[in-house]
């Protein structure tokens, strides 16, 4: 058995009918050159067209159609099996991918844990004073969940040491998350202790969202370190994705 493939017998084929181009030429030549088995082939399979040219005897054309049967079926099968290693191939991979899955750490989606650790922080109750100064009225639209909306109330309303949280909440949920960071970060020079460990906690969130893990975790860290309001979920948070 040789180890010829379905080109070399094009490229022979080729040769033998005249349909070759230059760069079909060159390879034909090199082929020659380089294997045994394709000089063979190419020899025999002219030997035997030439002499079915040159000849009309039926007893000859019988005589070497055994010869031309076997080397399509010979083509076949190696068609067949280049085909069944193709497919053993990609069923390796696959089960490759599958026992990957099953086996290895699982892999850490910081979406997801955003999404799970995420809730808007809720608006001043209308029942009660606001200890760092918010305009309850400036709240309409947050309450209801109208983000864009409230991102403009709060431009043009008054400030409280509290604002910036309050829009960052609506950036994050607008999915502006490197302006919901900005203010976040002004919260944070509060000095304002609920005020400031708010902005700690939802700034950590901002930077899992944008997959800025080592700045998350630098914070969760100090969340859970200083044992501030949300340290809990930082430590969850942590055992997740440390």
């Amino acid at each position: 058995m040789n180890d010829l493939s379905e080109s070399d017998y094009r490229l022979i084929e080729a040769k033998i009918d005249g349909s070759m181009t230059d760069q079909e030429q060159d390879l034909f030549a090199q082929k020659l050159k380089d294997s045994k088995d394709f000089e063979h082939e190419f020899q025999t399979q002219n030997m035997v067209i030439e002499s079915l040219v040159q000849s009309n005897n039926e007893v000859l054309r019988k005589e070497f159609r055994p010869y031309l049967e076997e080397s399509k079926q010979q083509r076949k099968i190696d068609d067949a099996r280049r085909t069944l290693m193709l497919a053993a191939s990609l069923s390796f991979l696959v089960l490759c991918g599958i026992v990957y899955y099953l086996f290895s750490p699982e892999v850490v989606n910081h979406e997801t844990i955003y999404q799970a650790y995420f809730e808007i922080y809720p608006a001043p109750p209308i029942t009660r004073g606001n200890e760092v100064g918010a305009n309850l009225s400036d709240f309409d639209h947050y309450r209801k969940g109208e983000y864009l909306q409230a991102i403009e109330t709060f431009k043009s309303g008054p400030q409280s040491e509290m604002t910036p949280v309050y829009q960052a909440m609506c950036y994050l949920k607008t999915d502006q998350v490197n302006k919901a960071i900005e203010h976040l970060n002004e919260a944070l020079g509060s000095s304002h202790l609920i005020v400031n460990q708010t902005a700690e906690w939802y700034l950590a969130l901002a930077y899992l969202k944008e997959n800025k893990v080592n700045k998350a975790q630098s914070l969760l860290k100090k969340i859970t370190t200083e044992k501030q309001l949300y340290y809990k979920q930082a430590l969850e948070i942590l055992n997740k994705i440390s």
